[in-house]
């Protein structure tokens, strides 16, 4: 039995297999970053108008007068909302798959919009009644 001291040199044969798993493996990566990219994309879509609703509600001066359990579920979906737009956000900067970050289920982005249009619609019937109040007082 002999034992070689020395590593052998790559034959034709194995340099073009290994060259093709190479490329191959680097075309595979490439396919899951564009589904990371294309996921992030669809998700930040849905999130944004959300994300806008709820900042724009929150915006308004009457808000101080918002009892605090309508405002907190606001308040809490604005962060939500912005945690994963950033993490969609990281996501469509990714060059590997490795370093991606979570992206949030569709179920979970869509029941945490619904949960946040009923908070909006509750806190806009509150501000609604401030206003007639104030106008009927002033």
């Amino acid at each position: 039995m002999f034992c070689y001291s020395h590593a052998q040199e790559e034959t034709p044969f194995e340099k073009r297999a290994r060259e093709q798993l190479d490329r191959h493996r680097q075309k595979e990566q490439e396919k899951s970053v564009m589904a990371i990219r294309k996921l992030a994309q669809a998700t930040i879509a849905k999130i944004t108008p959300a994300l806008d609703a709820v900042s724009v509600v929150l915006g308004k001066e009457e808000m101080s007068l918002v009892a605090e359990p309508l405002r907190e579920p606001l308040l809490t979906s604005q962060s939500i909302f912005r945690e994963w737009v950033s993490a969609c956000t990281h996501n469509l900067e990714v060059e590997d798959e490795a370093r991606a970050n979570e992206i949030p289920d569709n179920k979970v982005v869509a029941v945490q919009i619904a949960a946040s249009k009923k908070a909006i619609g509750l806190v806009c019937n509150m501000l609604s009644a401030i206003s007639r109040s104030r106008v009927l007082s002033g």
